[in-house]
């Protein structure tokens, strides 16, 4: 073996036996906890550092970030809406038959969202 050869197979021993060592990071908004990305990179943002199996297991749309933690969202819609009675609705049905949109304009209940 030639002196080149030997100097590779000494620089490739030399790699093998330092593996790279990554660091998971779960990035997040600080004010509302939502998470952003998740990246080994670092970013200039607000992150956490988790483990590999963490990292992998990880869903934004069931875990945000609350105080510098990983957890499960709360639950709970908070985007629900409801239709209730009112003077100035935008929305008529049949007087006492609420699953009856209609066009008529006497004889009918106004609802609006809420």
């Amino acid at each position: 073996m030639n002196e080149s050869a030997q100097n590779l197979l000494e620089v490739w021993n030399n790699l093998v036996d330092h593996p790279v060592k990554l660091t998971y990071r779960i990035y997040y908004n600080p004010v509302t906890g939502e998470t952003t990305r998740t990246d080994t990179e670092l970013f200039d943002e607000p992150h956490i550092v988790v483990d590999q199996e963490t990292y992998n297991a990880f869903n934004s749309y069931l875990q945000i970030v609350v105080d510098g933690q990983l957890v499960v969202r709360p639950r709970g819609i908070s985007y629900a809406k409801q239709l209730t009675k009112s003077a100035d609705g935008d929305y008529v049905t049949m007087r006492n038959r609420a699953m009856f949109p209609t066009t008529d304009t006497d004889n009918v209940d106004k609802w609006k969202l809420k």
